[in-house]
């Protein structure tokens, strides 16, 4: 398995719109003013670094399929993150997030409104959805929402036939999941290992691309 290093913002700004650089930093400072405590750094590089610029690791890893449409849902959203980020890389798609605390989706809806961002929604609710009504999607994304044998298992209900869920994980996280679940994980889904490092670091991450069979 190959190790991919995250590049720095300079980077990433250099390969992607002109407009990102100040959006990043826009939404980074947003999460470290906001009413609650959005994430667990309070230095502003850390939160840049570690929280906004990793969101965008599937899109800069190409872990996301190169499609010129795709629908997106993040489930335990929380404050945006992975969403917004990369909504804010990949205009073209559209993005949803989901999360059960309304404080949270109150910060988020006005997070967007005030960055002008129109691709990307929020929903108050819990997954799986109560409602029968429920969409599905091409990509469900999730960030510290819990395990992944249990994360995929919600997956499931938001996934569209060959969709895929891509989790953000480490490889400690994961070997622990995969020798407590073992076969029954592999006989449901085509898993994929992309093990990353963030620019600044030399502690190993995880992204797993699950699809479904």
């Amino acid at each position: 398995m190959s190790l991919f290093k995250l590049p720095n913002i300079d980077k990433v700004e250099s390969d992607y719109d002109s407009d990102l650089r100040s959006s990043l930093d826009t939404f980074t400072q947003a999460l470290l003013d906001a009413p609650f405590r959005a994430v667990g750094p309070k230095e502003y590089e850390r939160v840049r670094d570690e929280i906004v610029l990793d969101s965008l690791a599937p899109e800069i890893m190409g872990v996301i399929p190169k499609k010129k449409k795709l629908d997106v849902v993040d489930i335990g959203c929380g404050a945006g993150i992975p969403s917004i980020p990369l909504a804010m890389m990949c205009p073209d798609y559209t993005f949803t997030g989901i999360d059960s605390t309304g404080k949270k989706i109150k910060f988020v809806r006005e997070c967007v409104q005030r960055m002008g961002l129109n691709n990307i929604q929020f929903y108050n609710d819990r997954v799986p959805y109560p409602r029968k009504d429920r969409r599905t999607y091409d990509i469900v994304l999730s960030r510290g929402v819990g395990p992944l044998d249990k994360t995929l298992e919600l997956a499931k209900t938001l996934l569209r036939r060959y969709g895929r869920a891509i989790v953000y994980s480490t490889p400690a996280a994961v070997e622990e999941v995969m020798k407590d679940w073992g076969e029954p994980i592999f006989k449901s889904w085509e898993l994929t290992f992309s093990l990353y490092q963030r620019h600044y670091t030399d502690t190993n991450y995880m992204l797993v691309s699950a699809k479904k069979k």
